[in-house]
Formats: structure tokens, sequence, C-alpha cells
């Protein structure tokens, strides 16, 4: 059974059909790339994935459950947490209270009080990097640090399934090579990755399986390896796309030449 099973999701705004008729698996433990321009509908997607949408029609069953009319919080509980683009914390609070919030309200575990809540969030701060900034304003952080974040208020729900929005935004070269590290990690962990990102060979170098959106509809599905070879996308999203096989099995043996 897949851990997550979409059959013909849609969305419609009017009459304009922003998710139309999608349908996909997310088998246990594996990352699955998102990708595809602007306007292809990856965010409103993983909306509707998430909650934040109401679908127009379709289903979604996580761990055979169908959850297609739950809310996010409703999800979350059950273990089904996100990023966001834009990194959404509590300014007013720390670091670790931002978490220890997700820890005490996101998860579904009964009986969570403040202490068991603050031991949970400092384990998942040192995880992801953050541990020494932990008294700090969430708003002193930087681009990267708050995408940490992000990463480590959806840990402490301890998801089974974790859909990462644009998680390489903003950040630079290094941070996106650290980045990539500590995704891998957390699927070694044993959480599953809905991975959504514009920057290809990210997408590429950690995704088991990639699935590229286009106008709202599925173009492909396959390996990183299918979609570098497939024609279709070669012309909508990879544009020259001479080398792309090689500069693939490079990021794929962890090399940046």
């Amino acid at each position: 059974m897949a851990l997550l099973e979409v059959r013909n999701l849609s969305k419609r705004f009017g009459g304009l059909a922003a998710v139309n008729d999608v349908s996909l698996d997310v088998g246990q433990g594996e990352i699955l790339g998102l990708i595809g321009p602007n306007g292809a509908g990856k965010t409103t997607f993983v909306n509707l994935l998430t909650g934040a949408l109401p679908s127009t029609s379709g289903t979604m069953l996580y761990e055979g459950r169908d959850v297609t009319r739950l809310g996010p919080h409703q999800r979350c509980r059950l273990g089904m947490a996100r990023t966001f683009q834009v990194p959404q914390p509590f300014g007013g609070m720390t670091v670790l209270e931002n978490v220890m919030t997700a820890a005490l309200f996101g998860s579904s575990r009964t009986g969570r009080t403040r202490n068991s809540a603050e031991a949970r969030a400092r384990a998942v701060l040192d995880d992801v990097g953050l541990g020494e900034a932990a008294d700090d304003r969430a708003v002193s952080l930087t681009t990267a640090g708050l995408k940490r974040l992000e990463l480590a208020r959806c840990l402490a729900t301890e998801p089974s399934l974790i859909f990462l929005d644009e998680p390489l935004g903003g950040l630079n070269q290094t941070e996106v090579t650290e980045a990539l590290d500590l995704i891998r990690s957390v699927r070694s962990a044993g959480a599953t990755i809905i991975f959504i990102e514009h920057i290809m060979k990210a997408v590429m170098a950690v995704s088991d399986r990639v699935v590229v959106l286009a106008n709202g509809a599925k173009l492909a599905e396959g390996t990183p390896s299918d979609i570098v070879a497939d024609e279709q996308v070669q012309l909508a999203y990879l544009g020259d796309v001479s080398g792309a096989v090689d500069r693939y099995a490079r990021l794929r043996e962890g090399r940046t030449a």
C-alpha cells in the first residue's frame, strides 16, 4: 500500500483548472520530486494535499484513510507536515518556542507536557543545526536559518510525510548543498518527502522519482534519469539539455562539477 494515494485530484477557480485530474502514489520512505514552471499548479497542488485548499474533485488516501475533507491541523496530527516557500515563524518567539509550539499542538501524541515538548524541540534543533540558536528570536535568523526552522517545526510533529515547498529558495550554493544533505538525513531517519523545487539539479540529485506538472496536469512521471531523457520535459523545462544526463550522473554521485 502506498503511503499517499491521490486520485483524479482537481481544483477549479471559476472556469480555470489550476489542478486538473492529477493522480499519483507516494511510497513509504521515498523522496518524490515535484517540478514545473511558474503557473504549473505546484503550489495549488501542495495546498490541496495539505488541506490548505479544498479540492473541487478527486480523493486522497493517507495510510489507507480518506483525508480528502480534513483540515491542515487534522492532517498534521495524522502525520502530514509541511514547510512554506516563505518561512512563517512566530516572530515574537524564540527559535525554541517556535519548535515547542509545533511539538505541543501538531502532534497526535497524547499527554505531551511542556517539558517533553521542550526536550523534543531541542533534539530536533540539534538535528537541523540550530541547537546553538535555540534562545535567539526567530526573526534574527538568516534565510538559511529560517528554512531550517521551518523543517524543525515539521519534524517536531513527528511526521511520516513531509512536504518541502521550495526549501532552497534564497540560499547560496554552499547552503543548498548543506540543505540537500539535511534532506537526505531526514529521509534516512524514516520520513517520506515530497520535494517541490525550482532548482532542477537539486531535485534530480536527491529524488527517487519525479513528477512534472504543466498547466495543472501531469506531464511526466519517472525516475530522474527518465525525466532527463524525456523529450517533452526537455523541450518544456530543461531548455538546452546537452550534457544533462552527465550532469545528473555527477550530482547523484555527490559531485558538483
